[in-house]
């Protein structure tokens, strides 16, 4: 019983981490890695797709990636080696809050 216990205990642990550390679990469809292999020769880019294909992942994982430094091994877009500032904006305060910190 005490071995099922622990058990679940460490299965809860990992979908935490899973849920709190999106970041490490994101890997890009071939789209979305050339829109961010993109951003190494482009100051702009336009990420166009279609509903649901991965388009606010896309930017918030990198956005995440310039705000933390934390760039993975696969990562072939522009690479900060100092702090960023970057700007959010939305039709509501509370979904430009919100939905970033979903990401």
């Amino acid at each position: 019983m005490a071995a099922k216990k622990e058990y679940l205990s460490l299965l809860r642990e990992l979908d935490r981490r899973r849920r709190t550390n999106q970041l490490a679990a994101y890997r890009p469809y071939l789209r979305q890695a050339e829109f961010h292999a993109a951003g190494a020769t482009n100051r702009e880019r336009l990420f166009m797709a279609g509903n649901q294909l991965g388009k606010t992942r896309a930017g918030g994982a990198e956005w995440a990636m310039h705000l933390t430094g934390r760039y993975p091994r696969w990562w072939q877009g522009k690479v900060f080696d100092a702090a960023v500032r970057l700007w959010a904006a939305g039709v509501t305060g509370e979904g430009t809050r919100d939905n970033p910190q979903r990401i």
